[in-house]
């Protein structure tokens, strides 16, 4: 008969784990949620920057000279919001 290794003991692999089970809550609770809203505000950010319009005052009022009727009122609103204290 060829015998094999030893079966081994479920409670050394325990304490030979890195991980204790407080480490284990610290990931659980903290760094993982923490991870989302991370990844959540980074997301908010790009797109913040992607839909960021930077336009002077000069530009709102070109477009409220000879935009379409859509554009003008639109531009016009902005031109208000920006010359108002």
């Amino acid at each position: 008969m060829t015998e094999g290794p030893p079966p081994e003991d479920p409670l050394e692999e325990e304490e030979a784990s890195p991980r204790s089970p407080a480490g284990r809550l610290v990931i659980r609770f903290f760094l993982l949620p923490l991870l989302v809203v991370g990844t959540a505000v980074g997301i908010f950010l790009l797109f913040s920057l992607m839909t960021f319009e930077r336009r002077s005052p000069r530009d709102y009022l070109s477009e409220v000279r000879g935009g379409t009727a859509g554009r003008r009122w639109q531009a016009a609103f902005e031109l208000s919001r920006r010359i108002d204290p």
